[in-house]
């Protein structure tokens, strides 16, 4: 099939001209929807660290230590969410903390740890800690606070499963059988649209993830996004620009058991 425009306009009842692509990225946006929680990043220092927090140091129960990776080195800490701050409806605790340690070394290695309880902090130079940002390969540009937007979310064209969704929606739409991907299918311009509808991108709770590569869960549907971090050039940048993500078994998010976690990240 040639790559012209393959979408064409349609009249609606209301004599309104629409295109067939619009039609085709609603019903697209219909069976993908998912609630999630926008990540708002505001530039805060030394934050507390028994309040939600991009980077910096920490909530540790006395006595405790930092996550270490394969190599024996303390992982820093990610981002840290004290669930009491997070007002909307999710699968997790209305209380506690939870957690994202990175390897500091760059390697795809990251641990979530959950307390069931967050307790006032005596004296944080106990501690020793190796704090974010720092390192050569910190995704963390500066600390920062974190507040919460509950938000609509939408599939990322990376999506292992994008290709399936977008056959069956031009399919509804149109009538017509789509064989190979949308690039065998549809113009530049076609494909631009439909690459920036469905970016996945943000930082965020849940949702939909996006990948700047390929999807890391292979044909795995029992994973859930956690978390994702996404690159936003003021607070957080991945490699020359990606994302990073957290992926958990939908059974072990009910038991809020975070011992078997999936973390990735890629970039340009």
């Amino acid at each position: 099939m040639s790559r012209s425009d393959f979408f064409a306009n349609v009249k609606c009842e209301d004599n309104a001209v629409k295109n067939e692509l619009d039609e085709v990225i609603d019903e697209i946006k219909r069976v993908t929807k998912k609630r999630a929680v926008r990540l708002v990043f505001t530039k805060c220092k030394n934050v507390s660290p028994i309040k939600s927090k991009l980077g910096g140091v920490p909530y540790l129960e006395e006595g405790a230590d930092l996550p270490i990776d394969s190599k024996g080195k303390t992982m820093p800490l990610l981002i840290q969410i004290n669930l009491s701050e997070l007002e909307y409806k999710t699968a997790l605790s209305k209380s506690g903390m939870l957690q994202f340690f990175i390897s500091a070394s760059g390697k795809s290695e990251g641990k979530v740890v959950y307390h069931k309880l967050v307790k006032e902090i005596p004296d944080m130079s106990v501690y020793e800690i190796n704090v974010m940002p720092g390192g050569k390969f910190s995704p963390v540009l500066k600390e920062c606070s974190v507040s919460f937007e509950e938000i609509d979310d939408y599939i990322c064209v990376n999506d292992n499963s994008f290709n399936a969704v977008l056959k069956k929606a031009v399919k509804k739409v149109t009538g017509k059988e789509l064989t190979g991907d949308m690039y065998d299918n549809f113009s530049d311009k076609e494909c631009k649209k439909i690459c920036k509808v469905f970016t996945g991108g943000g930082s965020k709770l849940f949702g939909n993830p996006c990948f700047t590569q390929t999807d890391v869960r292979k044909e795995n549907n029992a994973l859930e996004l956690l978390l994702q971090i996404d690159s936003d050039s003021k607070f957080t940048l991945w490699g020359d620009c990606g994302a990073g993500n957290f992926f958990i078994e939908k059974e072990m998010l009910k038991k809020l058991d975070f011992s078997n976690i999936i973390y990735s990240w890629d970039c340009y």
